[in-house]
């Protein structure tokens, strides 16, 4: 007698619902009245790594109070990042990252393979999901927290170059080029009162070496129309006059980078989550690494500068301004001359957008 197997393992439908939901959501954006910018909603969507993995666990008869509590985070967090909800998502997220831990917990202690256990596991996780929506209207303590200033410097006294590591957990990071002459890095910390940074200073064989580093968590929130993050702000000025290397890591936010001036400079900078901006000089020894792995990539350029542009993603869509020529992954500014140092900036951003806009 030919018999069957109904406790074969199914296959894992994760990947085919996040980009069937992720499709959807951006079909009904291109057809709306007025649509998000393509790179601001692809990053409001991470939310539906929760549901995608939610529904894949339930399908594969994996538990059913570990998946609801899953499928329901991930659309409160939805919600408030696409504006249906005054909860900061990502500061929700932060805070009360032990409900994945509760939900693995759940998973344990009531699997799916008896009815009874599982419907007191769906009790169980109901209850959970009655606590998280108290947590959201109750929990008002973070908009209030203070903020709190701090000020960096590190004078250039005994050495003629530096090397600089800036990396931010969340929040806004500013770099600019205007420092005092006799200051290798200057800048102003604005942070919350549960931010703390970890600083550190050194000097060798006439290099001087800078680090400034997140040492805990930090917070922002995401509105409707686009993404803002204004609880946490660093603004870094840079010497023009020193050569400078510089690797700047931003988990989640907005990092700008204004480099008017700078002429000796050598640079990598990288975004995970969020928006980089990225302001050239008109020319200089300055080579440029610029990255985002999850949001929008925008290279401005000055109207009279020497510039070359290497994407490094082939995937994406460049708006290129006029006057600009392609050839292949190569872009140049109008005014490029490969005899004269051009300014160099490589671009990668693998899920997101590319801008190139002039500055006049």
């Amino acid at each position: 007698m030919e018999t069957t197997n109904n406790n074969k393992p199914r296959y894992s439908i994760f990947f085919p619902l996040l980009v069937l939901a992720a499709g959807v959501f951006l079909l009904l954006n291109n057809i709306s009245e007025h649509p998000y910018h393509t790179g601001s909603l692809l990053l409001s969507l991470w939310p539906l790594l929760f549901i995608a993995g939610g529904l894949d666990s339930i399908y594969k008869r994996e538990g059913l109070a570990s998946p609801l509590l899953f499928i329901t985070l991930g659309m409160i967090l939805l919600m408030s990042n696409l504006g249906y909800s005054h909860l900061g998502s990502w500061h929700f997220l932060i805070r009360y990252w032990p409900i994945i831990i509760i939900a693995i917990g759940l998973d344990i202690l009531f699997p799916f393979r008896n009815l009874l256990v599982s419907i007191v596991g769906l009790l169980v996780a109901a209850a959970v999901i009655v606590g998280i929506v108290y947590l959201i209207t109750t929990d008002e303590n973070y908009q209030t927290r203070p903020l709190t200033t701090d000020r960096i410097s590190f004078p250039a006294d005994d050495f003629d170059k530096v090397n600089i590591d800036l990396q931010m957990h969340a929040g806004t990071m500013e770099i600019g080029s205007h420092a005092e002459p006799a200051i290798a890095i200057e800048g102003t910390l604005h942070l919350s009162d549960f931010s703390r940074v970890n600083e550190d200073t050194q000097i060798r064989n006439g290099t001087g070496f800078y680090s400034l580093k997140s040492g805990n968590f930090q917070f922002f929130d995401i509105t409707q129309d686009d993404v803002d993050f204004h609880e946490n702000n660093w603004d870094i000025q840079l010497n023009q006059n020193i050569p400078t290397t510089i690797d700047s890591l931003l988990i989640a936010g907005q990092m700008t980078t204004e480099l008017t001036g700078m002429d000796d400079l050598n640079m990598e900078n990288t975004v995970i989550f969020g928006e980089n901006i990225v302001i050239l000089p008109e020319k200089g020894d300055v080579d440029i690494y610029s990255s985002v792995i999850f949001g929008e990539l925008q290279v401005v350029v000055p109207e009279e500068a020497n510039v070359i542009i290497l994407i490094d993603t082939a995937l994406n869509s460049v708006d290129i301004p006029n006057g600009f020529k392609k050839s292949g992954s190569k872009i140049f500014s109008p005014n490029y001359d490969a005899k004269d140092n051009p300014v160099t900036i490589k671009v990668s951003v693998p899920i997101g957008d590319i801008d190139i806009v002039t500055q006049h």
